[in-house]
């Protein structure tokens, strides 16, 4: 081991070095024995042997007990950055982090003698994360036309059969490297002209196989259902429009999903995000999801209230297929349909041009109480568990968003697509806005 440190993780950093280069008085060296279990927090300690004067002994324990009252009052939300111990396996290497839960200092029984003689032994204490963070990566990003970029990707908010309209990215296994899920690190500058960013709903999947783009997005030619409209303005030039006049719940149409569509949406989490092309105005309106084989409801999702202030809907997480198959013979093909109810007698109409299936596996919404101008940059570390905007022009932070979801992680060997949809100050997703997205990863470890 190079070296071992102890303190804030914040720039600039201050960094306590306990154990090889760049160690100075009192500190001498450190002993380290890793303890190896299960879990998502571990225990364990390390013993640290100091010599001096008096005086830099007690320099020693004031630094170490600084820390630890840091660690206190950043787990009370008192202290702005959280504390980790950083590892350098080798002389000019990278560093390994790991966040401390709690820290403790004991000292030996005969301190106070050893004290005066110039020498301590002090163990510190400490619940930490059970794995090693190394620095952030660029990850390498693909889109439509373009494989591997690096300095951010322009996404605008639909993906349909036009070049370059896109609101995805895919990352491929073999441009990252990591031994667990790797957190990451999202960057994303609001760059409509003229425009605020409001809500931005972020998906995640992940695959042994490279998943196929067209599976996530449900587009008004493929409904079985309604009327179908064409116009520059809509999602592949075409909108559905579904009108029903029945006060009890009305299937409105489907979209089919073949037995190979199943097989490769199995065993993963998605949120269907339905798209109006007109906003519908009513005040007693309300939609569900059914998954069904033929007339057979294997599925029902809760329904949800269409607010006639918002130009999309959320509908509760759903799974396709519902449940575990045994996989001995092909997935059976099933149909998502989407029901209507209105408690008025008259004819109700909607119009939707697509149905995007945002993966959770994992996701994350971010509810704005600030909406971002344009060249803002929307933040969100998972390895510190914080999110943020930044105000490029000023060099300026605010918290702007509440965030719901778990961290945003890679998983070995798998190939991921993440999908980006936004809202504007009027709760519109127009297709044409647009945003700047970068990414890193921090490559994790269970063995250092």
């Amino acid at each position: 081991m190079n070296q071992i440190a102890i303190g804030s993780y914040a720039a600039p950093g201050e960094w306590l070095v306990l154990h090889g280069e760049g160690i100075s008085p009192p500190f001498k060296r450190a002993d380290y024995q890793p303890v190896f279990e299960t879990g998502e927090e571990i225990a364990e300690s390390i013993l640290l042997s100091l010599e001096g004067t008096p005086e830099e002994l007690s320099d020693g324990i004031n630094a170490l007990e600084t820390i630890r009252q840091r660690n206190l009052l950043y787990h009370q939300t008192g202290y702005p950055a959280p504390q980790c111990l950083r590892f350098q396996m080798t002389a000019g290497g990278g560093f390994y982090y790991t966040l401390l839960r709690s820290l403790e200092i004991q000292v030996n029984p005969n301190s106070p003698e050893t004290h005066l003689t110039g020498s301590l032994l002090l163990a510190l204490h400490f619940v930490r994360s059970n794995h090693y963070d190394a620095e952030p990566v660029e990850l390498p990003l693909t889109i439509r036309g373009d494989a591997d970029l690096l300095g951010g990707v322009d996404l605008i908010n639909h993906t349909d059969y036009h070049s370059g309209h896109g609101n995805s990215v895919l990352i491929k296994p073999e441009d990252f490297k990591t031994d667990l899920p790797a957190p990451l690190r999202l960057e994303l500058v609001n760059t409509t002209e003229g425009g605020r960013l409001r809500d931005v709903f972020l998906g995640l999947t992940h695959h042994p196989e490279s998943p196929p783009e067209a599976m996530l997005f449900c587009y008004a030619t493929d409904f079985s259902g309604g009327s179908l409209f064409t116009t520059s303005d809509a999602i592949n030039e075409r909108f559905v429009r579904a009108s029903w006049p029945e006060m009890d719940w009305k299937a409105l149409g489907n979209w089919f999903f073949s037995s190979e569509d199943v097989q490769r949406m199995a065993g993963l989490t998605y949120r269907p995000i339905l798209r109006f092309f007109n906003i519908p105005t009513y005040e007693d309106l309300y939609l569900r999801i059914k998954i069904q084989a033929g007339v057979y409801v294997l599925w029902e999702g809760e329904s949800v209230y269409v607010d006639p202030d918002y130009g999309y809907v959320l509908f509760p997480p759903l799974q396709i297929p519902p449940n575990p198959l045994l996989n001995e013979i092909p997935a059976h093909q099933l149909d998502l349909v989407l029901y209507g109810l209105h408690e008025t007698d008259a004819t109700y109409s909607i119009d939707f041009d697509c149905l995007t299936l945002l993966p959770l596996a994992p996701g994350a919404n971010f509810l704005a109480f600030y909406n971002l101008d344009e060249d803002v940059v929307l933040i969100d570390d998972s390895f510190l568990d914080q999110h943020g905007a930044r105000f490029a022009m000023d060099d300026l932070e605010i918290v702007a968003h509440i965030r719901q979801g778990l961290p945003l992680t890679l998983y070995p060997g798998h190939y991921h697509r993440m999908v980006v949809l936004m809202s504007d100050g009027d709760n519109e997703m127009d297709i044409f806005r647009t945003a700047n997205l970068r990414l890193y990863y921090r490559p994790r470890t269970r063995i250092l």
